[in-house]
């Protein structure tokens, strides 16, 4: 795991996929329960990969 705690921002970065991409995986993940989102904010969220940080 290179990045257990990130931002859509650096997912974008990293992966070179498009923005509306990024920010879609990452809300699955979220109700799959497999990451975290820490910020509660609409935009610029930081997410966690809880069970990797455990």
């Amino acid at each position: 795991m290179l990045r257990p705690v990130t931002t859509s921002r650096a997912l974008e970065q990293a992966t070179g996929l498009r923005h509306v991409t990024v920010n879609n995986v990452p809300d699955r993940l979220c109700a799959l329960g497999i990451i975290r989102e820490k910020t509660g904010a609409k935009r610029n969220r930081i997410f966690s990969y809880t069970g990797y940080i455990s």
